[in-house]
């Protein structure tokens, strides 16, 4: 056997990589790139969507907050009643359309949607509190 291919050793391939990158930082290269991947996605189009499956399958199996929004207006108007409309971040009245719906111990955390791992707050107490609990 020969040596292999420049591309195809190790040493080379962060040496590619980089190649690459640069290519694609430059504008002209932008829309070639963009034009290219087009061209191959409509010439692979069974192979996308088999990528595409794979990945939703995965992202299921490992994110347990894949499909966030599940909690429908019903939902809100309980927890608005039960809650008494105060946010529960902050103590602060809270308006229907500025309420969202606050996991106690995040689902990225292994909390679950349960009733008792929910209650109301303000969209801006919510996102900035971020996954901490």
């Amino acid at each position: 056997m020969g040596t292999p291919r420049w591309d195809a050793r190790p040493e080379n391939k962060a040496k590619i990589a980089a190649l690459g990158r640069e290519w694609r930082k430059k504008p002209e290269n932008k829309v070639k790139q963009k034009v290219a991947t087009k061209r191959w996605r409509a010439a692979n189009r069974e192979r996308v969507i088999e990528t595409r499956n794979r990945w939703l399958a995965k992202r299921r199996e490992t994110d347990k907050s894949y499909g966030r929004g599940r909690h429908s207006i019903v939902i809100k108007h309980l927890l608005m009643q039960r809650d008494k409309s105060i946010c529960q971040i902050c103590g602060e009245p809270v308006a229907f359309a500025d309420a969202s719906l606050d996991h106690i111990i995040p689902i990225s955390r292994g909390g679950s949607d349960e009733a008792t791992n929910i209650r109301l707050a303000h969209l801006f107490c919510n996102v900035s509190r971020g996954n901490k609990y």
